[in-house]
């Protein structure tokens, strides 16, 4: 077992605890910017519709890569600890889907900073990737507050051949994050982080499903660092060819919500967020 502790730009702070044998390794963590780079490579003989699909959606044509590829060290399954440490409002949220963000997010410092859930990072391909769907629920059911603890378990569906949609059902609420925008930086020895803008559609969180979703835009920006082995000590080899896991990883994380009625979907530099929360 091994913890991983994430501190996030965004209200709220977490920790993840790893399992690779019977070995235990702490892992702290904090989220702020990020990003990663890309290839395709393709077979010879005639691709078929669904093939060709999968490429048109999964690829971001000019505003990034198809999905954030993690270091080695990320790969397989933690336990995280979050705190939620910062919310801000620098722009007036307008609207009771706005305004309701805001709440949420106070009433989740004031009440319930801390959340511990686990989270896992996955192969696909030549690359880690994170597992959107299972993080997603976990961290679903992990914030639940106490009205909502009766709901059925938080569901998610996402294809890794199609990452940049993801969609979340929490009790009444239908939420589908679709990336418009996305920035990756290459791994290097100690840090690493990425960055994506998203359209996100809800329908039910005014109570009741809605044919009509609520849109809204959010970018999440997160940054990475951790020590090298020859500065944190020796830790135990993992399993396979993976390379060992750093002793410590920091991380920051930031998130901020957007008025799509004023900034659209395309990330426009210098708007104002409605919500900016830091964990």
């Amino acid at each position: 077992h091994g913890i991983l502790k994430l501190l996030i730009s965004c209200s709220c702070v977490s920790a993840l605890q790893h399992t690779s044998g019977s070995s235990r390794r702490e892992f702290a963590l904090r989220s702020i910017s990020g990003a990663a780079a890309y290839s395709h490579v393709l077979g010879a003989g005639a691709l078929d519709a669904e093939s060709v699909r999968v490429m048109a959606s999964s690829a971001l044509p000019g505003l990034g890569p198809p999905d954030v590829y993690y270091p080695e060290e990320f790969q397989g399954r933690w336990t995280v600890e979050r705190e939620l440490y910062d919310v801000s409002t620098p722009a007036e949220a307008r609207g009771a889907a706005l305004e309701g963000l805001v709440a949420v997010a106070r009433e989740e410092l004031a009440s319930r900073p801390n959340l511990r859930y686990v989270a896992r990072y996955i192969r696909r391909g030549e690359h880690v990737v994170a597992d959107r769907a299972f993080n997603a629920e976990s961290f679903a059911a992990a914030r639940r507050g106490e009205a909502e603890r009766s709901f059925a378990t938080p569901s998610a569906s996402w294809d890794p051949s199609n990452p940049n949609i993801l969609t979340v059902t929490d009790g009444p609420r239908i939420i589908e994050y679709k990336v418009t925008r996305r920035a990756t930086e290459a791994p290097a020895a100690t840090v690493f982080g990425w960055s994506e803008y998203a359209r996100v559609a809800d329908a039910g969180s005014q109570g009741v499903v809605s044919d009509v979703p609520i849109i809204q835009a959010r970018r999440v920006e997160v940054r990475y660092r951790w020590q090298r082995q020859s500065d944190a000590g020796p830790t135990p080899a993992r399993e396979g060819d993976a390379p060992p896991r750093p002793a410590l990883i920091e991380g920051l994380e930031r998130v901020s919500w957007f008025d799509p009625l004023v900034t659209g979907f395309s990330d426009l530099k210098g708007a104002a967020p409605v919500l900016v929360t830091k964990a």
